[in-house]
């Protein structure tokens, strides 16, 4: 991923200038935030204020963007972009913790949440989750449980098409899994090759981080001439042409203009 991304900046004149991985939190002997302060320490001399995260796990990202807001890097003219490894969670992470990452900007898995199927899950899924976590404060549903639940459908499907010859058939059912076809809450499900299309392939929202909540702010697809559209279902369909954002970026330091970075 680190590769793809160089290369793609050097496309467009631009260069990585720094590279810093953060440890597992599962193998940091001193406290996390500890660690990602020594590891902050180490981008003080650099000149860029423009960081990706390419990849973290949810606890390290926490302390991650809290420690790099202590440390003031997230001050006006900085510029922050976290991918879905991250923004994936927004959805179901806790509230008191998005406002560490505000100014942020997202690519987040994209997925229908306006059809039926979906609204009538959701309703259901915030109602169990909020009978069991009643402590939490976010209880909306996000890619992974979309994901959870399409992956349950799979096999129920498959299941259901059995033959009372094939219930003891592992290869039957294998090839009913296989076979799936149909429109999951995440998107199409079928199979081709024995894997499901790249994700990558799909079109991705792009959202910025305000306050204790995001806002998209367009669609991102791979077509590079207009990557940005809008969904298929807006009242404003059609192609974005601009190659720019539809929507205002606020900035870390809550700034509306572009940052220097």
């Amino acid at each position: 991923m680190l590769t793809l991304l160089s290369e793609a900046l050097q496309r467009v004149g631009s260069e990585i200038e720094y590279h810093l991985s953060l440890p597992h939190i599962s193998s940091v002997v001193c406290e996390p935030r500890e660690a990602v302060h020594q590891q902050l320490l180490k981008l003080l001399s650099i000149q860029s204020r423009v960081f990706i995260v390419l990849q973290s796990s949810l606890s390290m990202a926490t302390h991650l963007f809290q420690e790099a807001r202590r440390m003031d890097f997230m001050g006006k003219d900085s510029a922050w972009i976290i991918t879905d490894s991250i923004s994936s969670f927004l959805d179901s992470m806790d509230t008191s913790v998005i406002p560490y990452m505000e100014g942020a900007l997202g690519i987040k898995s994209y997925y229908s949440n306006s059809s039926s199927s979906f609204l009538e899950f959701s309703t259901q899924f915030q109602k169990n989750f909020i009978s069991e976590n009643p402590e939490e404060d976010n209880s909306h549903p996000g890619i992974h449980a979309l994901r959870a639940y399409n992956s349950i459908a799979v096999i129920t499907r498959a299941l259901e098409r059995l033959g009372s010859d094939d219930t003891n058939s592992p290869k039957m059912l294998l090839k009913n899994i296989l076979s799936s076809n149909f429109s999951g809450l995440s998107g199409k499900i079928k199979f081709d090759g024995g894997n499901l299309p790249n994700s990558n392939s799909l079109p991705f929202r792009i959202v910025n981080i305000v306050g204790k909540v995001y806002t998209e702010l367009d669609f991102w697809t791979q077509d590079l001439e207009n990557p940005f559209t809008r969904e298929a279902d807006d009242k404003n369909n059609g192609r974005n042409t601009t190659r720019t954002l539809n929507g205002t970026v606020i900035w870390p330091g809550y700034l509306k203009r572009v940052p220097k970075g």
